[in-house]
């Protein structure tokens, strides 16, 4: 049984000495049926990025051009 899987990294980098930078990564598998084995990443110059509170956690959206992302992050419950 293969394993296949699909990374999507959301990145804010503020090292001391660095100014911020906003990126959104995809990293998938050869045969991933969302990725395909693509590796992408996009930046502000690509698109727009926008974060909402919701529910307790946060949606962040990524439009550019034909590609459209949404992502939805919440706490676990304990």
């Amino acid at each position: 049984m293969s394993v296949r899987r699909a990374a999507l990294v959301l990145g804010l980098l503020i090292p001391a000495t660095v100014r911020a930078a906003t990126y959104l990564t995809f990293d998938s598998d050869p045969g991933d049926y969302i990725g395909a084995g693509v590796a992408r990443t996009w930046r502000p110059s690509d698109g727009t990025f926008t974060a909402l509170a919701s529910g307790g956690g946060v949606d962040i959206s990524f439009a550019g051009g034909t590609d459209t992302w949404s992502l939805t992050f919440v706490p676990t419950s304990r």
